[in-house]
């Protein structure tokens, strides 16, 4: 498995325990995070999660709706999260 598939799947285990439609066959590639029924509570618990997984912090300029639409969106702020943090 590629560095960047696994990082992908990283991201996925901690996404899945957010959203109600993801199934271990769900298709990320399309729709939204919010069809797959992650509400604004949800995103706060996200954010924690994430945090601790990735030992980051999400400044405030990242939550905002655009952040939280897509895996592949939720992905490049963490992404550039962890680069900034020097990982």
């Amino acid at each position: 498995m590629s560095t960047d598939q696994a990082a992908r799947d990283r991201l996925i285990r901690v996404v899945s325990a957010h959203v109600q439609g993801a199934g271990p066959d769900y298709d990320w590639s399309g729709g939204t995070l919010r069809e797959q029924g992650l509400d604004s509570m949800s995103v706060i618990e996200l954010v924690l999660d994430l945090e601790s997984e990735y030992d980051i912090t999400f400044p405030d300029n990242l939550l905002v709706a655009e952040t939280f639409e897509t895996l592949e969106s939720l992905r490049a702020a963490v992404d550039a999260l962890i680069e900034q943090a020097g990982r």
